[in-house]
């Protein structure tokens, strides 16, 4: 039998100081990759995708996100895996009485699950709100927060508030964990709310075996979704994290179960994004205006014929002789 406990705590100790207690879970158990990128006005860009391997722990070939979420004052996860049929757990979230409070759910931002083929190919260029390159050749995307900073080189994927759904996402809503992980605030996907807050708990404790859960979103090899989050943050740190459960989709699993589309294990990530120091500003050269132009041209000829036609002085030939 396996089965392990892995939670991370995180603190905050003092204004723009955070540190974090944490217990992380094996490179083993790892289902997807979570990463941040932070852009020069603060905005921070999450990451979310599973590596396009052979097999994944378990014979899990997608992972079913079901809470996720950001904060600047710390951010916990917890997981718990076993063996068939055993209960297995995977959340994540801030401890509003430690002091932690979820990013708004107004300024928090995502693309749509996307088809990069190789999610660890990133590039990231920070000026501004950033500009994220993420995929392989032929399966690129350009995630930019504000679109005019990207370069159009490859697709730019469109961005969404995270209260908005499409065929791949269902609109997020805040939720409220009590049980298996503690008391936690996150964010939830498909489920019932008020349109702000979710009147339904997100799946944070299901079995090994167990169905895939029906809220949530899903992300398969070879898949990425980046959060986004917009806000001044430039001298401040920010965590990101989130949790969710493998799923076996094709009957080969290392585990002794029937059916299809079971969970397999659950997986809990929560890296941080440290503060960026603010890049130079660069004041531009004043650029003058299509008339300004015209105008200092007219005037140079003007000067230039004033010129030309002035009479020449001529000496006096008699004063010359002298």
């Amino acid at each position: 039998m396996f089965e392990r406990l892995d939670r991370c705590r995180g603190l905050l100790l003092g204004v723009g100081a955070l540190a974090a207690t944490c217990l992380l879970a094996s490179t083993a158990l790892a289902q997807f990759q979570l990463s941040s990128q932070r852009a020069q006005d603060g905005t921070v860009y999450e990451i979310i995708s599973v590596p396009n391997l052979p097999s994944l722990f378990g014979g899990a070939e997608e992972v079913r996100i079901t809470t996720l979420g950001g904060s600047v004052n710390g951010f916990q996860t917890c997981s718990q895996s076993g063996t068939a049929n055993q209960p297995v757990k995977a959340g994540s979230g801030v401890d509003t009485g430690a002091g932690q409070a979820l990013h708004p759910l107004s300024a928090t931002f995502r693309t749509t699950v996307l088809n990069v083929v190789d999610p660890s190919n990133v590039s990231f260029t920070a000026i501004g709100s950033g500009r994220l390159v993420i995929g392989s050749t032929g399966n690129q995307f350009e995630v930019c927060r504000e679109s005019n900073y990207c370069l159009g080189h490859s697709p730019i994927a469109t961005v969404s508030s995270i209260t908005q759904s499409d065929a791949n996402v269902p609109a997020a809503c805040v939720a409220s964990l009590t049980a298996a992980c503690g008391s936690l605030t996150t964010l939830g996907f498909g489920l019932a709310s008020n349109g702000t807050n979710c009147t339904a708990m997100p799946t944070v404790s299901t079995t090994i075996c167990g169905p895939r859960p029906t809220d949530g979103f899903t992300v398969r090899k070879g898949q990425a979704i980046v959060i986004i989050y917009n806000h001044s943050l430039s001298m401040q740190g920010f965590s990101v994290g989130a949790a969710g459960f493998g799923v076996d989709t094709d009957n080969i699993r290392g585990v002794n179960c029937s059916g299809s589309n079971v969970v397999v294990n659950a997986d809990a990530q929560n890296p941080s994004a440290p503060a960026r120091a603010p890049l130079p500003f660069q004041k531009p050269a004043p650029a003058l205006s299509a008339l300004a132009l015209v105008a200092t041209a007219m005037l140079l000829i003007g000067f230039g014929l004033i010129r030309l036609l002035r009479p020449v002085p001529v000496r006096s030939v008699e004063k010359s002789k002298r």
